[in-house]
């Protein structure tokens, strides 16, 4: 990101991460995987466990969709988007991606249709050598089984690729892995800060920050960058209660409440999944790598 302010880096993280979640939330849902579904929890930072975009209730309202907007505001807040779109090509580019995955996971091909492919071919090589007598047939027809039972082992691979089998891609590893945070150096250590201020902001529309004057004081103006001398002051960032359509965050959270526990009365197992990522803290994951900022960031 073309900014110095750690918070505005941490903050795009954390929205990151909140996409990883919802993503899971929707797998879960819609493959009804309860038995024994990935925890939520393994996809937070331990840092930013407290952040108020993990709450179940949050988790519950809001979806892929509010968090595509909700991001783009707060980039066009902070002025992070440059001159020459690289970052909104970025940001084009990640949200095609997971939308294409996220299809890909949750329309999977129907188990009937490879048992009946499967009983097909069983009953073509099992019909051969009985209604054709010639000897050149009957020799190679254990050859042609084993063409066509590789080939139904393929297919099925390439069906389902996402799971724990040897040839498949380890899709819980991989959720992982794009949830663990990229920080440098001073991001770890304005974490504690960065997520105060994200939460202020999210539940009482409050974004100051400091004093004026302060390098990252909040209202200030632009100090490098394309966009030089702009007003960063977030008067146009929706917070999560405005975004729903509420007063106050607090109407928010009790509407929300109750809505999870009618769902959850009329035997829905979303608000008890969602609530398990409350349910041990943070996980033990730390950067993926930290890195110490460039002279020209």
């Amino acid at each position: 990101l073309s900014t110095e302010d750690p918070k505005f880096r941490v903050a795009v993280q954390i929205f990151l991460v909140w996409q990883i979640i919802l993503w899971r939330k929707n797998l879960v849902f819609f493959t009804e995987d309860y038995t024994n579904p990935p925890p939520i929890g393994e996809l937070i930072h331990e840092g930013m466990y407290d952040c108020v975009i993990f709450d179940p209730r949050v988790l519950w309202r809001f979806n892929s969709a509010h968090w595509e907007f909700i991001l783009q505001r707060f980039i066009s807040c902070a002025h992070l988007w440059d001159s020459a779109a690289m970052l909104s090509g970025a940001f084009n580019s990640t949200v095609a991606s997971w939308k294409a995955l996220d299809d890909v996971l949750r329309v999977r091909s129907p188990r009937t249709r490879i048992i009946l492919t499967k009983v097909v071919v069983l009953m073509f090589l099992t019909l051969m050598p009985v209604f054709n007598d010639d000897d050149v047939t009957i020799v190679l027809i254990p050859v042609l089984a084993a063409v066509f039972i590789s080939v139904l082992e393929l297919s099925n691979e390439l069906a389902d690729p996402w799971d724990c089998d040897y040839h498949d891609v380890p899709l819980r590893t991989v959720m992982i892995y794009l949830a663990t945070p990229q920080l440098l150096e001073e991001d770890e250590e304005q974490l504690d800060a960065a997520v105060a201020w994200l939460n202020r902001g999210l539940t009482e529309d409050q974004w100051d920050y400091g004093t004026p004057g302060d390098c990252f004081a909040i209202p200030r103006k632009r100090l490098e960058g394309t966009r030089m001398g702009a007003d960063v002051d977030f008067h146009d960032m929706r917070s999560l209660f405005k975004l729903a359509g509420f007063k106050s965050w607090e109407l928010f959270l009790e509407a929300v409440e109750e809505d999870m526990f009618e769902a959850e009365a009329g035997g829905a197992r979303m608000p008890a999944y969602l609530r398990s990522a409350r349910s041990g803290g943070g996980s033990s994951l730390t950067s993926r790598r930290v890195l110490r900022p460039c002279n020209d960031s």
